[in-house]
């Protein structure tokens, strides 16, 4: 399908938000959504939630708002070849965006906070443009965690192995989003350990989150220096058999507060009762790193061409991959051919899952 024929379906279905709020037009100002209709880059800083302009969408027209430091740049480079009518302003202009998106449409606006619950669900369906940047990240991200697992050495600091991963994806056109890195007792102590000066002995978890026009990826591996222990074995025995599960489950039209419930149930089957309540377990990613954080009664349903990230854990293991959802399988995009990987059998489903690297 042409993008022009894509994109003019994204403005019917904010034509018809807007007619279900009983507005005229809709201000969108946060980055994620941006990059959802029109692609590109609209942030400066990689942690920023609003863009650094936004955009009106009224009746199909789009008007983007923007101050003259950012107006030409979006203009020819991350909008290019897209209709848009520029409103620009100075950047020490006393007028906030929303004053002045009030003055240009006159009439009853909306912001995408007030339409979140739908343009969510617009973001997760994602298109062509959005699965070939998510195959992009994901396959860069993976080559970048596979290369500094590899390359790793007894010695090197959290902040070296972070500052590695962020480096190169950097060189890949990649926003490092998130680049975590615990070593040893850090591994076990903390599901979200940012990198410190600590230095590895025998254990590293390596986590990773990039950013591609919009689109988020996320891969966690791990490195091991020396003997493995049966209770090292046994936790990732339990983990992995849990991701197999989610990866099964994750079918269309399952609804994914079921799925998180069979989870829950799975954890107490292992061995591992309660560990669902100790960390977010993942869920549906696109133009969010996790555009929900699935729990008991999450009544949102998988359909075909979502992505997710599902991230089981118990303390000192952990499983995570990004995968998009097909009409027949599902399709990792994370993957790490040169790290060790298991097989695990899923109620007759066979699912590729990594594997701990023995240095």
């Amino acid at each position: 399908m042409p993008y022009q024929t894509r994109l003019e379906g994204k403005l019917r279905a904010l034509d018809a938000i807007c007619a279900s709020h009983k507005a005229d037009a809709i201000h969108i100002r946060m980055q994620k959504n941006i990059s959802w209709l029109l692609g590109g880059r609209s942030h400066i800083g990689l942690f920023s939630v609003e863009g650094a302009a936004s955009l009106i969408v009224k009746s199909g027209d789009i008007y983007l708002l923007a101050d003259n430091v950012e107006a030409d740049r979006l203009m020819e480079e991350e909008f290019a070849g897209i209709s848009l009518t520029p409103v620009v302003h100075p950047w020490y202009g006393a007028e906030s965006a929303c004053s002045l998106a009030e003055a240009l449409i006159k009439g009853r606006m909306i912001t995408d906070s007030q339409a979140e619950e739908e343009l969510r669900g617009l973001r997760m369906a994602l298109d062509e443009e959005g699965l070939e940047a998510l195959r992009y990240v994901g396959a860069g991200i993976g080559a970048v965690i596979e290369e500094v697992c590899l390359s790793v050495s007894r010695g090197d600091s959290e902040y070296e192995m972070a500052g590695e991963l962020a480096g190169k994806c950097t060189k890949l056109g990649i926003d490092p989003n998130l680049a975590i890195v615990a070593v040893d007792d850090r591994v076990f102590r903390y599901r979200h350990p940012l990198p410190t000066g600590k230095r590895l002995d025998k254990h590293a978890m390596l986590v990773l989150v990039g950013r591609y026009r919009g689109i988020y990826a996320s891969v966690t591996r791990f490195v091991s220096f020396g003997p493995d222990s049966p209770e090292s074995a046994k936790r990732r025995a339990a983990v992995s058999s849990q991701y197999a599960s989610l990866h099964r489950a994750t079918r269309p039209g399952a609804r994914l507060g079921d799925i998180f419930a069979a989870l829950a149930g799975r954890y107490a089957e292992l061995g591992y009762p309660g560990e669902w309540a100790k960390f977010h377990q993942g869920g549906p990613i696109g133009y969010a790193a996790r555009e929900i954080k699935a729990c008991l009664g999450t009544d949102v349903s998988v359909e075909t061409g979502q992505a997710y990230a599902w991230n089981p854990s118990v303390p000192g293991y952990k499983v995570e991959d990004t995968f998009i959802v097909g009409r027949t399988e599902n399709e990792t995009v994370t993957r790490t051919p040169r790290l060790p990987s298991i097989v695990v059998e899923s109620q007759g489903e066979k699912v590729e899952v990594p594997d701990i690297l023995m240095r």
